[in-house]
């Protein structure tokens, strides 16, 4: 192909695929958009939530005589800054995965996720984009239940979708928090400090769409958090999805944001 006919080529109208998206506004609104192939945008408000309100701390562990998943209601006995030597007792495996919130083969993918996790076993698992189906079968899993203590254990903070984080219950989570961001599609941060050894992690998912300035006010806003919160913890992550490509000139700035 000559240079004139692969630029006529490239000048052609290419079609975009229709896409639907559930976000959560800064306000709370639940809203669905819908764009069509010739990328015009749909909005629907289809409910709202109360992300504030939220009062997880301690995350929740499954008690095998009750055969539930129980909330944890008080933090660790290590409260406080752990020594160097503890928190140096051994490295962290942590894996961070976006799970895609779209009901196309949801829980066919959701079962491969499952079977991936439990064979990579991680000391901790950062999920994005979680829905309360792919929730309710990462509950069910007893590698899960063995394993692992969830900072979700009923949903109250994955709507539509949102993050969850499962720590190795001998490495210990002392505590949750979720981290406001700025942000025009209400996304927040999920930040737990670990026991042995002594570590803050991070896991979010940055804004989408053409938004590069709220993802530099949020990594700016993460790495805050870490340098405050943080200090008295040998070991920072951040483990997420940041939506941007690796090899881009927006991923490296993230990364010495985050560094």
């Amino acid at each position: 192909m000559d240079v004139e006919s692969l630029l006529a080529q490239l000048a052609r109208p290419h079609a975009l695929r229709s896409t639907t998206t559930r976000v959560t506004t800064r306000a709370g609104e639940v809203l669905v958009e819908e764009r069509d192939a010739e990328g015009g945008v749909t909005t629907t408000r289809v409910g709202s939530t109360s992300l504030a309100s939220l009062s997880l701390r301690f995350g929740f562990s499954w008690h095998g005589h009750s055969e539930r998943w129980v909330e944890q209601q008080q933090a660790r006995d290590d409260d406080g800054c752990l020594d160097e030597a503890g928190a140096c007792r051994r490295l962290l495996r942590i894996v961070t995965y976006n799970v895609w919130f779209a009901e196309r083969d949801q829980l066919a993918r959701a079962e491969v996720a499952m079977g991936e996790l439990e064979c990579l076993d991680a000391d901790l698992i950062c999920l994005q984009e979680v829905t309360q189906p792919f929730l309710d079968l990462l509950l069910e899993q007893d590698f899960v239940r063995e394993q692992y203590v969830v900072t979700d254990g009923r949903g109250s903070s994955i709507v539509p979708y949102g993050l969850v984080m499962l720590v190795k219950s001998h490495v210990g989570l002392q505590n949750l928090e979720f981290i406001p961001l700025p942000s025009n599609m209400g996304r927040r941060a999920l930040a737990v400090k670990t026991v042995a050894p002594a570590a803050f992690v991070v896991t979010a998912h940055l804004e989408s769409k053409n938004s590069p300035e709220y993802r530099a006010a949020q990594a700016a806003a993460i790495a805050a958090y870490l340098a405050d919160e943080g200090s008295c913890a040998a070991i920072h992550v951040f483990a997420g999805d940041t939506n941007v490509m690796a090899r881009s000139e927006e991923n490296a700035a993230l990364c010495s944001a985050l560094a």
